[in-house]
């Protein structure tokens, strides 16, 4: 064999392993591309499933908050509407007059004065037109009912809007108006809850009353 035919030889066996290398690089490329797809695909889901949970996620906590805000809303309006009775309520109390505003006062004096003992010291606005009469009358009744009537008029008033203060054996009993709604609020509270807002539970609210 000439020098010729051998060099001719070396090439075309390079040429085949030329290809032969260039066949088995493509194979290798498409399978290297192959893998970074499919671990592109699942980085991609991965993500999106992540950012879909963290959504759901922030779904649920923007609902729970807005619920809150929402339920929080509710009980102020509710607890504004009490407030506003119990005000409107003692000022129907302190705005009455005369007889009814005497038959209150001489009530409550029984009612707080029940050993028939003690000092009553009247708000400005009851002391002189009524505080007098009324402790006069508290003592009769104490004593028709075999009770002492004991009971003085003090000569000063007291700083309370209506109603009266009772000192007695170095206890003092603050019978204003306002003190007796507020020691009557809670019982009374749970009656107006069931008058104002019945028709949120026969909706499907349950809110507790405050």
């Amino acid at each position: 064999m000439g020098i010729e035919e051998l060099v001719e030889r070396l090439l075309r066996d390079a040429e085949d392993e030329a290809r032969l290398i260039k066949e088995r690089a493509d194979d290798r490329r498409r399978e290297i591309l192959r893998a970074a797809d499919a671990e592109a695909e699942k980085v991609y889901w991965q993500r999106f499933n992540a950012i879909r949970a963290a959504a759901e996620e922030d779904g649920k906590q923007r609902l729970a908050i807005e619920t809150l805000e929402a339920r929080n809303v509710i009980l102020q309006e509710k607890r504004r509407l009490l407030d506003e009775v119990f005000e409107e309520a003692a000022n129907r109390l302190l705005s009455l007059s005369g007889e009814k505003r005497k038959e209150l006062l001489l009530g409550m004096l029984l009612q707080a004065a029940s050993d028939g003992m003690g000092e009553v010291t009247f708000s400005p606005q009851d002391r002189e037109p009524l505080g007098e009469e009324v402790v006069a009358e508290a003592n009769r009744e104490l004593e028709r009912t075999g009770r002492r009537g004991n009971l003085v008029l003090a000569p000063d008033t007291a700083d309370i809007r209506g109603g009266f203060i009772l000192r007695a054996g170095g206890i003092e009993i603050n019978s204003s108006i306002e003190s007796i709604l507020d020691s009557r609020r809670e019982d009374l509270e749970a009656m107006l809850v069931e008058v104002l807002f019945s028709e949120d539970r026969d909706s499907g609210g349950h809110e507790n009353a405050l």
